[in-house]
């Protein structure tokens, strides 16, 4: 990891203009010195330029490409578009390798070391500068736990077993040789010598390297918690920097992770897990409802207000574009845009549609859910979210007209909104509901999304039935389903079905949703991925050729002979 870590030495973020105007304005080249580096932080607006710096390096194409290609790529709601690369396509069909350029973490990293260089230096400068506040330190803080955080958790469940660097880089010379496997788990958690290669004491009990940063994660966010900024100067950031309803979205999610992880594993434990992402659900819709500054938007307006316009009402963290200048090329790019001129890797699955056809009253309930529509193109299968601005008002119009946006405009990126939240209380009380009254409760949050998106007209709109959905089993059911209506194509899915697989200690169930994804070679592909590990991708092997403590995972070590 050595390699891919030493050219993040070249720059620094600087203070010059802490404007977001553009990039420039908070971002210049700095030597590579660390003497020079530890010199630089002396007031609290540098810090600051370093937190932006953590924001900026999230927008980079490398990453943002990954997010959205790791979440959503082998999922059961895309289909292969016709600017699908080789690479993309070894990956859909289970012949991926460690060679493949989508599995190198380097981006990641990238930001990891960012919010490392704030966590190290910033409570310093309280020191040498008497006007940075210490709540403004600690916010500051607050935002760099949440966003290693946040990258940890992409790698975590792309991964699986990743390498923790909970320090930044400082010179050429630092060694970043740091493992992904149990025993250097097991020498930071006890804190013994490296030099101790062996562990056969009861004293010493087994670290899972998974467990391990996930744990350490989750108490990064529980303090980050108790810190972060419950408001910014304005409604940009306080929708595109990270606030304390971040930061318990995050940790919500983590918790949800986790609890599945250990699902079969340790009950007593899963279940906590379960409650405390239902606790975190409940103090951001507690929040909301006391501020009123958070709430869903109407289904008519829901593609136009969260997904063009960004910043939303129903935004509660989301990656800024539109106010920096900076461009995201990841939607355009992954899913196309007509008036940009590009082709998409990914469109829509066939079928997508039927997903929306649950109303007992009608059998053409997709005509009256907004989602039907306007998160993409059933006539052609064009996925519209993010990249779409005016959808077409009517439902099943074979002259139906899509508006992309403009070759200026940039799309923001979603990391969290409220439905987000409704959807993983939901799926948090499903796992744990035992009588009739918990099951309807899941039902009803399901509802939220669900009849927001439909329309008003009396006549048509409907709710889940609470009748249909009556064991927890169906409740379980009924939130995968709804999360896809509701969040399909930000990154989620593929997620959401290794969750299912972790939770359930198999793979069956979680096959039998992305097997309509597979047309030839279905048998070969299924057996591969009876494999959990097979969810999972391959260290890089650049990787894992310069840090020898790097282990493959053990599916992939077959897969590279």
């Amino acid at each position: 990891m050595k390699k891919y870590f030493s050219f993040i030495l070249t720059i620094i973020a600087t203070a010059i203009s802490l404007s977001l105007s553009s990039c420039s304005d908070w971002l210049e080249l700095m030597p590579e010195d660390s003497t020079i580096e530890e010199e630089f932080w002396k007031n609290g607006n540098q810090v600051e330029s370093v937190v932006r710096a953590c924001y900026r390096y999230m927008q980079e194409d490398n990453l943002m490409q990954r997010i959205i290609l790791w979440g959503e790529l082998r999922s059961d709601e895309v289909q292969n578009g016709p600017s699908l690369s080789s690479a993309e396509a070894e990956i859909v069909n289970a012949n991926v390798k460690s060679n493949n350029s989508w599995c190198n973490w380097a981006s990641f990293y990238t930001v990891i070391n960012y919010c490392n260089k704030v966590l190290e230096y910033a409570p310093s400068v309280r020191h040498l500068d008497a006007n940075f506040s210490e709540a403004t330190c600690n916010a500051y803080l607050a935002e760099a736990h949440t966003l290693r955080a946040l990258c940890y958790f992409y790698l975590l469940r792309t991964f699986r077993d990743v390498p923790l660097v909970l320090e930044s880089s400082k010179t050429d010379e630092y060694d970043y040789n740091v493992s992904n496997r149990d025993t250097l788990a097991w020498i930071n958690y006890y804190h013994l010598p490296v030099s101790v290669t062996s562990f056969t004491s009861e004293a010493y009990p087994m670290i899972n390297q998974e467990n391990y940063v996930l744990d350490r994660m989750i108490e990064d966010l529980k303090l980050a918690k108790d810190y972060a900024a419950t408001e910014w100067e304005n409604e940009e950031e306080n929708r595109g920097r990270v606030t304390r309803r971040a930061v318990e979205a995050l940790l919500a999610d983590y918790y949800l992770w986790r609890a599945s992880v250990n699902h079969t594993i340790d009950a007593a434990k899963s279940e906590a897990d379960y409650r405390e992402c239902i606790a975190l659900c409940n103090s951001i819709l507690n929040q909301s409802a006391d501020m009123e500054d958070v709430e869903l938007a109407q289904g008519a307006n829901l593609l136009q207000d969260v997904f063009y316009n960004g910043n939303s009402y129903e935004s509660i963290f989301e990656l800024n574009f539109t106010t920096n200048g900076y461009a995201n090329n990841a939607t355009s790019t992954l899913y196309g845009n007509t008036v940009k001129s590009r082709n998409p890797h990914l469109l829509a699955a066939v079928g997508l549609q039927t997903l929306f056809n649950q109303s007992k009253a009608s059998s053409d309930e997709a005509d009256y859910d907004f989602r039907s529509k306007d998160f993409f193109n059933p006539k052609d299968n064009r996925i519209f979210k993010y990249e779409g601005q005016t959808p077409p008002t009517e439902f099943n119009s074979r002259s139906a007209t899509y508006t992309f946006r403009s070759s200026s405009s940039q799309a923001n990126w979603i990391f969290y909104r409220l439905a987000d939240i409704y959807l993983m209380k939901a799926e948090a009380t499903a796992q744990i509901a035992t009588t009739a009254d918990e099951v309807s409760a899941v039902v009803t949050l399901c509802n939220k999304t669900y009849i927001r998106a439909c329309t008003d007209n009396s006549d048509v709109r409907d709710s889940l039935d609470h009748a249909t959905y009556a064991s927890p089993s169906d409740a379980q059911r009924l939130v995968l389903e709804e999360r896809q209506r509701e969040l399909m194509f930000e990154g989620k899915r593929w997620f959401d079905l290794l969750r299912l697989a972790r939770r359930n200690g198999s793979t069956t169930n979680s096959w039998q949703y992305i097997e309509s994804r597979y047309d030839e070679d279905v048998t070969t592909i299924r057996n591969k991925m009876t494999s959990i590990e097979a969810w999972y991708l391959p260290i890089y092997l650049n990787e894992t050729k310069i840090n020898g403590n790097l282990r493959q995972n053990t599916y992939y070590e077959s897969q590279d002979e």
